[in-house]
């Protein structure tokens, strides 16, 4: 492998930390986030679940945008558009605007990250290309583990608005990177016909392996979403720093994604992508077990019962996610971009739908550790077969 090939495996991993830039580093102050705007925890928590509903519908613009276009100037267009949403965060304090600044954004983060893996599909081939997914995936899980405790101590220091200044500079940075780095390729001369695309989503909607990992994909998705979206508000502590302890346990689970992810890199010789996934649902299954055992063992939530099995249930999803995403890519080099953008489509908007709803409910650790059980079963017994 070339230094050129490193370089762009790099950069790919950068341009997937996006969602972990958009995400991890509000979770800490997330409730005082929603204190200072005067907004409910059920109000608060869309901030998280709008932008993943935004992301989730924009793919598959984007998918199609990419493959037209080329891969450079479909990371440039995002990375601008995410700039302008994280500036429209920055300069308001009305939670409504907030929501809409935050479909922004994520429009801008989808382009980047759907880019990483497309730019993979397209200057990778194997047997590096499973190789190439699984780093971009321990980019995914690793950037968060600093931007979670990055996110706490601005959060505590500062306000809420540092996490959009921050963010704000990492993404010019990457900008700049990425506009003198990535290689200008030769974009196709006409636009994509209705047809060829309507076709070849109709391709994909019959491929059953390409829709077994698709819904693959969306199980651990609304599991993930759940507890990032759920833990932060029934986190108890007496530390003088709340926001930075928080940090530090939600940092700890994303380096447990890692940890599950780079289990891939490693068995990935020796078993078969089918074979990743149902270890990894029986591990997802076993932790939501766990939780809910400790939830009722206990008259509060501890942190130990808390973040105990969700990292039991992310070590699980870490070993699953980067399987799912190279499985479903796989046949489509040509269509890399639209396959990872109709795959993303379904995954993200279900699972900010469905974990969207979770504080409505008069229980909603009870209702998580059953929904984390439900999408691992569903994932062992059902979506992937042979």
């Amino acid at each position: 492998m070339t230094q050129n090939n490193k370089n762009l495996i790099l950069l790919c991993m950068a341009l997937a930390m996006f969602s972990g830039l958009s995400v991890d580093v509000l979770l800490p102050g997330l409730p005082s986030m929603g204190k200072a705007l005067q907004a409910s925890h059920s109000q608060t928590q869309l901030i998280i679940s709008i932008f993943f509903l935004g992301y989730g519908i924009v793919q598959l613009f984007y998918g199609i945008f990419s493959d037209w276009k080329g891969r450079k100037p479909g990371v440039i267009v995002s990375l601008v558009i995410y700039l302008v949403g994280t500036i429209g965060c920055l300069c308001t304090d009305t939670i409504s605007l907030i929501y809409l600044f935050r479909i922004i954004q994520a429009i801008g983060a989808c382009g980047a990250i759907v880019s990483s893996f497309a730019l993979a599909r397209t200057y990778f081939n194997e047997p590096h290309y499973v190789k190439v997914v699984t780093y971009i995936t321990v980019g995914m899980s690793l950037f968060p583990i600093l931007f979670s405790v990055i996110g706490g101590y601005l959060s505590f220091y500062l306000t809420w608005h540092a996490d959009f200044v921050f963010a704000a500079g990492v993404a010019t940075l990457m900008l700049f990177a990425c506009a003198y780095t990535l290689p200008n390729e030769t974009p196709h001369t006409q636009a994509p016909r209705f047809n060829q695309l309507l076709n070849t989503y109709k391709r994909m909607l019959r491929d059953k392996i390409y829709w077994s990992y698709t819904l693959c994909g969306t199980t651990i998705f609304i599991a993930l979403l759940g507890l990032i979206t759920v833990i932060p508000f029934f986190y108890v502590t007496d530390s003088v720093d709340p926001s930075a302890d928080l940090g530090y346990w939600l940092g700890a689970n994303s380096l447990f994604l890692v940890l599950g992810s780079l289990g891939v890199r490693f068995l990935e010789k020796h078993k078969s992508l089918k074979s990743l996934i149902r270890y990894g649902s029986g591990i997802m299954i076993g932790g939501g077990i766990l939780w809910l055992v400790l939830l009722f063992k206990s008259t509060a939530p501890s942190a130990l019962s808390l973040f105990g099995p969700m990292y039991l249930i992310s070590l699980g999803i870490g070993l699953i996610m980067p399987a799912t995403q190279a499985g479903l890519l796989a046949p489509y080099k040509e269509a890399a971009g639209q396959a990872a953008a109709f795959a993303g489509f379904f995954r993200f908007v279900l699972a900010s739908l469905i974990a969207g709803t979770l504080l409505y409910f008069p229980h909603p650790l009870v209702v998580l550790g059953a929904l984390v059980i439900l999408m691992g079963t569903v994932n062992f017994l059902f979506v992937v077969r042979g």
